[in-house]
């Protein structure tokens, strides 16, 4: 919705992210983690990324920081974001 509101609004989003639903099962997301880590991608806060395997970690973050998505940025090319989404709408 906020990217059509920008287009029409005539705004570049220009933004090199990809936003990721991944399924928030322990050994699922567990897997997408560790494939994000193996290749190069690491958090853009300073936590560590499997923090974000942990269910009471991303509600916590979702009530008191607000947080809608998690990144992972690539240290050797800063413009690669993927945004992992806390509590995707679509279920799996």
């Amino acid at each position: 919705m906020w990217l059509w509101a920008t287009l029409l609004h005539r705004y570049a989003r220009l933004t090199a992210d990809v936003d990721l639903v991944v399924d928030l099962a322990p050994q699922e997301v567990l897997k997408s983690i560790r494939t994000l880590v193996g290749n190069g991608f690491r958090p853009q806060v300073p936590v560590s990324a499997e923090m974000f395997t942990d269910p009471a970690v991303r509600e916590e973050w979702l009530q008191e920081k607000h947080l809608r998505a998690f990144s992972l940025v690539d240290p050797a090319n800063p413009m690669r974001v993927v945004d992992l989404l806390l509590k995707p709408e679509v279920p799996f």
